[in-house]
């Protein structure tokens, strides 16, 4: 492996750290002062993680310290090495990590490992996870190895052996964009397979989806330029169109839709009432051809946004109770997040020096570059 990789992603080191020493310091060992001191201050949940895609690209390196029981975890506000201990919940002592909140848009390895009997992953009580699962688009997520088909496989497997309610799945973002090169000045979106994952989840009997629109973040509007496209700004007002579209269909799966941190859009009703099939019910009572099942429909009220708690400590109690653990998490709001986040607090242990191999153009984090020849000043499009 070459002395820049790490599993399938990229190490990149912060400006202001030393090459080699600060990366040797982000995988080493950790010392026995500072394992003393993480392990004063074990968190009950982990994040793994919101800056890049640990299950997918570097599980190897987690793996290695999860066994440990502690690692070393960058500071993005100061640039320091944090240790933090995440050694299993002890019964017994009553300390130790208890729940793990996972995210990922691919869970194969995961998957992989957690289906091996000496797992480490067994010693943690509780998992949860966030899936983000969009549709297949090259042009948006050039580095994503695995098809549609494949990631619902996953969302299966996860919700057979955890539970639906385990999991919180994404359409995340929903994103609007034009092609610079060629004569096609058209909009287009990444909402082509929004039904078929929809369908899906609600099969499975999981019963929200979560979304957000693109941010213009000025390091994704530069990416998607260097590829070639020009991120499309919808208005809030346009915005609410799209979504008179998207409500219907997911109340057609008994799926509600949650909106993560665009509060504007919190409690939006759509434009125009859905007839929507309930549930089927045998009139005993006739005869004949009246004997057959029939269909109920009734006019349903006006659906609505409702707001996204992607990182649920309500969802880590139920868990836990259901496992016959007498726990309640902490309900704090996670104050490292986004003004606008719900999230409940937890530690975060993911690097963004550690660069995402999907190379989502519109990455808010770190992603591994796509390599283009387009170079121009960063400009957000109105429709």
């Amino acid at each position: 492996m070459d002395d820049d990789e790490v599993g399938n992603g990229t190490w990149k080191p912060p400006k202001n750290a030393s090459g080699s020493s600060a990366r040797w310091r982000l995988f080493s060992k950790v010392t026995e002062m500072d394992r003393i001191k993480a392990q004063a201050r074990t968190p009950s949940i982990l994040s793994c993680s919101r800056r890049t895609d640990v299950p997918w690209a570097f599980l190897r390196q987690y793996l290695k310290a999860f066994r440990e029981g502690f690692l070393y975890v960058r500071s993005p506000v100061t640039g320091e090495m944090d240790p933090v201990c995440v050694i299993p919940y002890n019964a017994a002592t009553g300390k130790g990590v208890l729940c793990i909140s996972w995210w990922s848009k691919n869970y194969s390895k995961w998957i992989e490992e957690f289906q091996k009997e000496d797992s480490i992953f067994h010693s943690y009580p509780l998992h949860m996870f966030n899936f983000t699962v969009n549709s297949d688009d090259k042009v948006l997520e050039p580095g994503l190895s695995s098809c549609l088909k494949e990631r619902l496989g996953q969302v299966t497997w996860l919700a057979q052996h955890f539970g639906a309610h385990a999991l919180n799945v994404r359409f995340d973002p929903i994103v609007h964009y034009r092609k610079l090169a060629g004569t096609d000045s058209s909009v287009h979106d990444n909402l082509q397979d929004f039904e078929e994952i929809v369908r899906h989840i609600g099969q499975l009997g999981i019963d929200h989806i979560t979304f957000s629109f693109c941010k213009p973040y000025k390091q994704s509007v530069r990416n998607m330029r260097v590829a070639g496209v020009e991120l499309v700004a919808l208005s809030d007002a346009q915005q609410r169109k799209v979504l008179d579209r998207l409500l219907p269909i997911c109340h057609r799966h008994g799926v509600e839709m949650r909106c993560c941190c665009d509060s504007p859009l919190f409690g939006h009703r759509c434009a125009a009432e859905a007839k929507v099939e309930v549930r089927k019910v045998r009139r005993w009572g006739a005869v004949g051809k009246d004997k057959e099942n029939i269909i109920m429909s009734k006019d349903a009220e006006f659906l609505t946004v409702k707001e996204s708690r992607c990182l649920d400590a309500r969802l880590a109690d139920r868990l836990a109770k259901e496992k016959g653990l007498s726990i309640t998490f902490p309900h704090q709001k996670d104050r490292g997040q986004r003004e606008q986040c719900n999230c409940t607090a937890s530690r975060e242990i993911g690097q963004y020096e550690l660069q995402c191999p999907h190379s989502c153009l519109y990455c808010y984090a770190n992603p591994k570059p796509v390599e283009t020849a387009l170079e121009t000043d960063v400009t957000v499009a109105p429709v």
